[in-house]
Parts: structure tokens; sequence; C-alpha cells
């Protein structure tokens, strides 16, 4: 969340070539950092191959079984906003330098620098503070629902700015709301799955991910 603000910073500093190659290093650091504290898919033994596993001479090469995974309608959804919201994070990252300039050319540089540190906090305070007040005290589905509306009310507000202001104070809602449902999305993928099964519906929601 606070990778928008570290890379504004970085752009400044090293220039917009140098931000992207310690955005791709870090991207790396995380994945080898999930590949080792993420748990994998559980794979259990059959009852009666786990009895007989003793056996001398026996063939338990077979035993162990995975749980069937199960696609239904609400993981489904659950993915496609996954993917949806990594889309807009996409899209808002691109437009923001473009829209900007139009508004003030003279000054871009600076301005996208201040837009992505405030829309870094704002992402940060999104998950930490907002998504988790919001899910202690709500049902998941009015959380998912408020926080679209939300978030949908702020791509208006970015469409209608004229002003570097009133631009950046829109982009850092729609960052904040955009961020708080995350932890719902997350939520919603892995309560729609066997325990066993949840390194398969992550792995399809990264791919979600890839895709927007």
């Amino acid at each position: 969340a606070l990778g928008p603000a570290i890379g504004a910073g970085l752009a400044l500093v090293v220039g917009y070539r140098g931000a992207m190659v310690a955005s791709g290093l870090a991207l790396i650091a995380v994945a080898m950092m999930v590949a080792r504290q993420v748990p994998a898919d559980l794979i259990r033994r059959e009852p009666a191959a786990a009895a007989n596993a003793g056996s001398a001479g026996a063939d338990t090469a077979g035993a162990a079984k995975l749980q069937a995974f199960r696609m239904t309608t609400q993981l489904g959804v659950a993915i496609a906003v996954y993917g949806i919201l990594f889309a807009l994070n996409g899209y808002r990252s691109v437009s923001t330098s473009l829209a900007l300039k139009e508004i003030d050319p003279a000054d871009v540089i600076v301005h996208t620098g201040i837009a992505f540190a405030l829309t870094g906090a704002a992402s940060a305070l999104g998950v930490l503070l907002v998504s988790a007040d919001a899910l202690r005290k709500r049902r998941l589905r009015s959380v998912m629902v408020g926080a679209t509306l939300l978030s949908a009310g702020t791509y208006l507000l970015l469409a209608l700015s004229e002003s570097v202001g009133y631009f950046v104070m829109a982009l850092t809602l729609s960052a904040l709301f955009n961020a708080a449902m995350f932890p719902a999305t997350n939520t919603l993928i892995a309560m729609n799955v066997a325990r066993a099964r949840r390194g398969t519906a992550f792995g399809l929601a990264t791919s979600a991910q890839a895709v927007g």
C-alpha cells in the first residue's frame, strides 16, 4: 500500500527508470517472501491408506489426496472483483500523470509525486483503519457494497476535476476506498473454499490480478 509513496520519492531522486528498477526488485522480494510464508494446499492421507502405511512393502505413493476444488459463483465474483481492483489501480497510476499534465503542464512531476505519496498513505489507511473497523462492525456484504459505491463516486469526482488540488483530493479518496475493498475481497475468497484449497483460490486470484 505504501509503494506509491516510496515510488514517488524514488522518481524524484533517481528518476522514473530507477524507480521502475526498484519496483521490480521489490516485487521479486515480495514473491520470494510469499513463496516461503504462505502455506501450500493441504494434502491429506485417506484413512485406509494411512492405516496400511506401516505395512512392509506397502505402496503409499498414491495415499495422499488433495481435496476437490469447487468454483462457486460467489468465489468467481470475488476473484473478478480482485482483478478489477488491480485494473483500477493500474488505470489510476497511468492516467494520473496524463491528467495532471493536462491541468498544469509546468509542474506535472512535482504534482504527480505529491499525488502518489498521498495515494500511498491513503491506501495504507484504507487497509489498516477503514476496512478493519468496518469489518468489525458490519456484515461483509454491506462493507463490499458501501466501498464499491464510494469508490465509484470518487471516479466521477476525478472526471469532473479542473484543478490540481481538486484532482489530488479525489485521487486520494479513490485510493482510500479502493484499498478498503481488498481485505473484504480477500476474506470473501478465503471463505468460499475449503481451508485445504485456499492456495488454489488465491492462485486464481493472482492470475486475475495479472490480467487486471
